[in-house]
């Protein structure tokens, strides 16, 4: 049975809470949820060949939240984690907005991280917005509306998750089963029990990243739909130019809800190699 409340007292007093699913005895994988999400995401992969380890990020699920947090305080967590666990050394995996995380992971962690699969993850917004790559945004949400939008998403995940899916390309709609759709909805809610992961998440991921993604020099597979509407290809064309052993992979005709569905048999193959 996986284990889906694992709790670790960090360094500093904080409660950092995981989920473990597939083989205890396979090679271990961090995965890091999408902007909103938990820990129970992580069951979307199962069954796994792996030991598949999936922290709520601080402010998400059981976690307790940590302001103005940074990709590399999240890096220090997971190395925290890792030593509880007695794990040595490991790949990442990161959906959406996990996808920043799992490369801070590869840049901080550089003697643990062995590869890095990235599944329609945010790009280094900041960045290519000053490099006029990406089209002029609106004005980015308040905290406050952060807020908000974790509270509806709370209140009203079921409702949200069929609209969400309604609106997606096909190809997205053929790969939720009701039994998909509703731990979406279950690990959403979990995940948005209090505002403050979607917001420091944001604030994490659009601000400067805080290294260089020529510092990641482990092999990275990227995953990225052409019908995304949320997270653009342009953004994983960008880090596939600027990670130094990174391969995108573009997904014909599918969406940002659909990427880590599709892309998880090819992201499995990538993570179980050893080269």
């Amino acid at each position: 049975m996986p284990r889906e409340h694992g709790i670790l007292s960090l360094s500093d007093g904080r409660t950092l809470a995981y989920a473990e699913y597939g083989d205890p005895s396979g090679p271990p994988v961090l995965f890091f949820h999408p902007t909103p999400g938990s820990r129970l995401d992580a069951a979307q992969t199962k069954p796994s060949p792996f030991r598949l380890i999936a922290p709520d990020r601080p402010g998400y699920g059981k976690s307790d939240p940590l302001q103005e947090r940074t990709l590399e305080q999240f890096a220090r967590d997971v190395g925290e984690l890792a030593d509880a666990l007695r794990i040595p050394s490991f790949a990442v995996a990161g959906v959406s907005g996990g996808g920043p995380h799992a490369l801070a992971c590869a840049a901080f962690l550089t003697q643990r991280v062995n590869r890095a699969a990235v599944m329609c993850g945010v790009g280094p917004l900041f960045e290519m917005h000053e490099l006029g790559l990406l089209p002029d945004a609106s004005a980015p949400p308040t905290d406050e509306e952060l807020a908000a939008h974790a509270a509806t998403m709370h209140q009203n995940a079921e409702a949200i998750a069929q609209v969400g899916i309604s609106q997606s390309p096909a190809g997205d709609q053929a790969l939720f089963t009701p039994d998909r759709i509703a731990l979406w909805v279950r690990s959403t809610v979990e995940g948005t029990v209090r505002p403050d992961g979607m917001v420091e998440d944001y604030h994490a991921f659009t601000r400067p990243w805080g290294f260089a993604l020529s510092r990641v020099t482990v092999p990275v597979g990227l995953w990225y739909g052409d019908a995304d509407p949320v997270v653009s290809l342009a953004q994983g064309r960008y880090l596939q130019e600027h990670l130094p052993k990174a391969q995108l992979h573009v997904l014909p005709g599918i969406g940002h809800l659909g990427t880590p569905l599709a892309a998880l048999a090819a992201v499995t193959q990538f993570l179980g190699r050893r080269d």
